[in-house]
């Protein structure tokens, strides 16, 4: 990936950590995309064979696809976009907030 594309995958990771940016799921279970105001990205994982997979996609204004990544798991950047999707996964289903209120209920 050039640096471009590194950079682009660090801010979403900072933005979406910080709550600044809100992803939806798409009709693939492991599947998520935001929606900005000069384009979409989207983030995919799955295992093929017994080999996991990790995707990043760009979309234009439009909607068309401009840019498409995929990776193996022992990839160089596989890691990064793990990072991504484990963000991502943890900020969509809430599970911060959801721990954070059962530890509120159990120890206050």
């Amino acid at each position: 990936m050039n640096e471009k594309i590194i950079q682009l995958i660090n801010s979403l990771i900072l933005k979406t950590d910080q709550s600044q940016i809100g992803w939806q799921r798409t009709s693939r279970s492991n599947e998520f995309k935001v929606n900005l105001s000069n384009g979409a990205v989207s983030t995919d994982r799955w295992v093929d064979n017994g080999i996991e997979y990790l995707d990043f996609r760009v979309f234009n204004n439009v909607g068309e696809e401009i840019g498409s990544w995929q990776f193996k798991f022992n990839d160089a950047d596989f890691a990064l976009l793990l990072s991504l999707h484990s963000t991502v996964l943890r900020k969509y289903l809430k599970i911060d907030e959801t721990i954070d209120g059962m530890l509120g209920e159990l120890l206050f």
